[in-house]
């Protein structure tokens, strides 16, 4: 499986193959979201699949709609609202998002089988109450750009730290 690991490089890659014999031992995580988590930076992994549990411990069940992303991707989310059609979703172009390092995720909570995007329900609260707990940063506390779905594990870095080539090492 380890030759299937993005480098974290900046560089695109392939998507990572599902690992199935983990996803086995996963009772209440989907394929969908064990797929984006093998695509994370590998020192972040247990700690994502342990907010998973520890939201689902809470009565929330989360999906993971984004993982690592190419910077090819990002410039594309952040070309959104600006040169492109639609809102603008992110402040960050390739390279600085912590997405591209592999070290953020976006999650949304699922009720009867279909994602929550209302952002005003206090359900968002207590995921990000969760994901702190968990040792992320969450999104939804940022005083600009409120990002809701979004966690990122920085370990004390900052992006130009992971530009420079540094990862957290505290994982």
């Amino acid at each position: 499986m380890a030759e299937n690991l993005p480098e974290f490089d900046g560089v695109e890659h392939e998507a990572p193959e599902l690992n199935v014999s983990l996803y086995q031992n996963i009772t209440d995580m989907d394929r969908h979201s064990e797929l984006r988590i093998e695509g994370l930076h590998p020192k972040i992994r247990t700690k994502v699949r342990e907010f998973i549990k520890d939201a689902e411990k809470q009565g929330i069940v989360l999906r993971i709609t984004s993982g690592f992303r190419t910077w090819e991707e990002q410039n594309k989310l952040f070309a959104q609202g600006r040169t492109a059609g639609g809102k603008r979703v992110t402040n960050a172009k390739g390279g600085q998002s912590w997405h591209n390092y592999g070290l953020a995720l976006d999650i949304y909570p699922i009720i009867s089988g279909k994602i929550v995007t209302n952002t005003a329900s206090t359900l968002w609260k207590m995921i990000g109450e969760v994901g702190r707990w968990a040792g992320f940063e969450w999104g939804g506390d940022w005083a600009k750009f409120k990002d809701y779905p979004h966690f990122q594990y920085t370990g004390g870095l900052t992006i130009k730290n992971l530009q420079a080539g540094m990862m957290p090492e505290d994982c």
